[in-house]
């Protein structure tokens, strides 16, 4: 479900919603992605991925960092905290909750794997270890999400959200009932 989600949502925006809108607004450049399935590394993938963000973060963010006189990995470092903020910020405003798993896969992961897949440039096995993580990346997304929203929205009366749940804690609700995963399992078979 997490790479059919990812799938769809590329094809969905990237595709057929800026198409439209290119169309509509007769906009001559439609190059809103590249062949970024066909990477052989995490930075071709970020590169291809949505040439429109690209671009912007590229022009606007990494630019003036390496001009301002800092490091390429700085500018990287800059360019990934930002975007992992971002997209952190869009999740909180969706979900209502702050849960940063997201954040910690951008901006840990995201960076930790441009380097380390530069290492044997374009060999074609890199494809496929790109496709494993993106498959592997969102069907943890999806898991961590969905348990953490169906834990914040249980009912007010339910026994295990008044019983095992401290609202007041910034421990997420899903750990929370994970560390009291026995005593709510004797509590369900009562």
């Amino acid at each position: 479900p997490g790479m059919m989600l990812l799938l769809l949502g590329f094809f969905g925006f990237l595709h057929s919603w800026l198409n439209l809108f290119a169309e509509l607004l007769r906009f001559g450049d439609r190059q809103f992605y590249q062949d970024w399935w066909n990477a052989r590394s995490f930075a071709q993938y970020y590169r291809k991925w949505n040439c429109v963000v690209h671009d912007w973060i590229y022009n606007y963010l990494y630019l003036p960092v390496i001009d301002a006189g800092y490091s390429r990995t700085f500018a990287m470092a800059v360019v990934f905290g930002t975007s992992a903020l971002i997209h952190e910020y869009i999740l909180i405003m969706g979900c209502k909750f702050c849960y940063p798993v997201l954040l910690v896969m951008f901006g840990g992961l995201g960076v930790f794997f441009v380097p380390f897949t530069r290492l044997w440039r374009n060999a074609r096995g890199w494809n496929i270890f790109l496709w494993s993580m993106l498959l592997i990346g969102q069907g943890v997304l999806l898991v961590l999400y969905s348990r953490e929203y169906y834990a914040r929205n249980l009912s007010i009366n339910d026994p295990i959200k008044t019983q095992f749940i401290n609202t007041d804690s910034f421990v997420p609700h899903s750990i929370q009932l994970f560390n009291h995963r026995a005593e709510i399992l004797k509590l369900t078979q009562q």
